[in-house]
């Protein structure tokens, strides 16, 4: 793969990662048109190119992760939390009963909606063979989604901005999990359950986003700890083949997030969707 190769694979990934329309997909394009063959370097390539992404989602809202982070420090350092707990199903329902900040329950929210997919991702990732092969049930996986989240977003009555219990964090974190299903997006499903409960397009791109981050970072991590040998290994090569792409990925990810946020706030998702599903269509026209 060369410089321009990874380059631009690294816009595209920029570009699509803050779309539901499958960048999965988009780089199974990418890859067919620069004849990229299948390999170890290539996969680890699939997932440090993440690294550009998560960090422009950071940046963008950056203001919400500090307060994840100031809710963080004082949930954890300043008051016991588990003290002030005396019914988990009503603390769920009714998080306002607490009077937290609202640093607190932003943290609160992520956290809640974040570590249980983690543990079943990573109890998937050692049990069970996740690999993302292409077939005709990845096909109808993929339409079939991008059909209902364009149903539950024409058709969402209500359009609320926060995030009403912690029990809604919890179900929006768990869908998560689908997303090792081939086809399926993770930002997808979670604006997919977002709007079917009510919530608006920018309050269901910015939640979804902000529950990326520990998922792409214990993604990266991961496959760097336990993966192939290509990060451990100190490749030279490898590491300036990821540098230069990451920025790109950094810079288009920003302007898509930018974009994309700006877009929603006057229509909805139907113009991604329709483009997911012509994608699928093509995209398994030339692979299977």
């Amino acid at each position: 793969m060369s410089i321009f190769e990874s380059i631009f694979l690294g816009i595209i990934q920029g570009i699509t990662e803050s779309m539901p329309v499958s960048s999965t997909a988009n780089m199974i394009l990418a890859k067919k048109i620069f004849s990229i063959a299948e390999s170890s370097e290539f996969q680890s390539f699939i997932t440090f190119i993440n690294v550009g992404t998560l960090s422009a989602v950071v940046i963008f809202y950056w203001e919400d992760c500090l307060k994840i982070l100031r809710g963080f420090w004082e949930m954890i350092f300043q008051e016991k939390i588990l003290t002030k707990i005396k019914n988990i199903r009503t603390f769920l329902d009714q998080p306002n009963i607490m009077d937290l900040s609202e640093d607190k329950k932003i943290f609160l929210e992520v956290f809640i909606a974040t570590v249980p997919s983690l543990i079943i991702l990573g109890i998937m990732r050692c049990t069970f063979d996740v690999s993302r092969a292409c077939n005709q049930y990845t096909l109808f996986i993929g339409i079939l989604s991008a059909m209902v989240l364009v149903f539950f977003d024409l058709f969402s009555k209500t359009s609320m901005t926060k995030i009403k219990s912690f029990s809604h964090a919890f179900i929006i974190g768990i869908v998560q999990v689908f997303a090792v299903i081939p086809g399926v997006s993770r930002l997808g499903l979670c604006l997919t359950v977002m709007r079917l409960f009510g919530y608006s397009r920018t309050a269901s791109l910015k939640f979804s986003f902000l529950l990326s981050i520990p998922i792409l970072a214990a993604d990266v991590f991961y496959n760097i700890l336990f993966g192939n040998n290509c990060y451990a290994s100190g490749n030279e090569s490898f590491w300036a083949l990821n540098m230069i792409p990451n920025l790109f990925a950094f810079l288009f990810g920003w302007l898509s997030l930018k974009f994309v946020t700006w877009f929603v706030k006057k229509h909805t998702f139907l113009l991604f969707c329709l483009y997911k599903i012509i994608l699928f269509l093509y995209v398994f026209t030339i692979v299977l």
